[in-house]
């Protein structure tokens, strides 16, 4: 009868013809469990709590016990229900009304448990989700910050470099009076001791360290960019002719200068002070890279 009953609500029965079966059985795949008196005092009621407690949180097996009314003594069955606790007890004799009710409230109360399964498996899916969006908006913001900083460390560079300019413009530009005094008294020297041949070579020589001085304070000046670029013409191997003697002392004795000039070379359209400035750069670069001394050599030729 029991198994026609559960059949009728689309349950599979399972018989166990041990006590140990019948505790083996009570799984997260059970739906219920029904057991007679007798069955439940053979069973061990600690090895069938012990069972019970295994189940995860969502699980809690509906168990149906069949007993008399009279029979529920100390040391029977009354003990492994004491020990369950959540059993369903009907007394026999049995109606099928009954047996029918209790079958069908059981399954919707495991039915329901399992949808909180469910739920949870889908709450613990979404928890994952969840937490590796919050890796990748965590790892973003930290891009972010990064990225913020190297902005504000270029901005201060940039004002350092701003105010450096500023400085060397004034130094450079009080350094440029200066060397304007300078020339235009070696140039009146140079008229004046006309009669003095042993004079002129010495005041050429000031004459050509103060142009030389005026040129390295346009460069500063540049560098500030308070004098304005001036493009022209240059002859650039003429030039680069002109700048050996101080590209050879920019190298020191270990790095030798070899300068090689083409025929035929096109005229170039730049600012003469930066022209320098870069072709500096290139030998003090060329030197750093010998430590041990070598030779940089300095080309110029047309690229078509």
């Amino acid at each position: 009868m029991l198994c026609a009953l559960l059949e009728s609500v689309d349950l599979q029965p399972m018989v166990c013809s041990s006590a140990a079966a019948f505790t083996a059985a009570l799984n997260e795949d059970a739906m219920l469990a029904i057991a007679t008196e007798e069955g439940l005092t053979r069973c061990s009621a600690e090895l069938l709590a012990q069972q019970l407690k295994r189940q995860p949180l969502w699980s809690n097996i509906p168990i149906i016990a069949l007993a008399d009314a009279n029979a529920l003594l100390p040391g029977g069955a009354t003990t492994v229900l004491e020990r369950l606790g959540g059993i369903t007890l009907i007394t026999r004799p049995l109606r099928q009304e009954v047996l029918t009710l209790a079958v069908r409230s059981a399954r919707r109360t495991r039915l329901l448990q399992r949808q909180v399964r469910d739920q949870l498996e889908q709450l613990s899916h979404q928890t994952v989700e969840l937490e590796a969006r919050v890796d990748e908006r965590t790892a973003a913001l930290a891009l972010e910050v990064h990225e913020r900083r190297q902005v504000e460390t270029s901005l201060m560079e940039a004002r350092r470099l701003e105010s450096l300019g500023r400085l060397t413009g004034g130094v450079a530009h009080d350094f440029n009076n200066l060397l304007q005094v300078i020339v235009g008294a070696t140039q009146l020297l140079q008229l004046v001791s006309r009669e003095a041949p042993a004079l002129q070579k010495p005041i050429a020589s000031i004459n050509r360290a103060a142009e030389q001085g005026a040129r390295l304070t346009q460069q500063l000046l540049s560098f500030a960019r308070r004098q304005p670029m001036q493009i022209t013409d240059v002859r650039l191997n003429e030039h680069v002719l002109s700048l050996a003697q101080l590209l050879r002392h920019s190298l020191g004795r270990d790095v030798q200068l070899q300068i090689e000039t083409g025929d035929h070379l096109k005229l170039v359209r730049t600012d003469l002070a930066q022209l320098e400035i870069a072709l500096l750069n290139l030998v003090i670069n060329a030197r750093d890279a010998m430590p041990d001394g070598g030779t940089a050599t300095l080309a110029v030729q047309n690229i078509n």
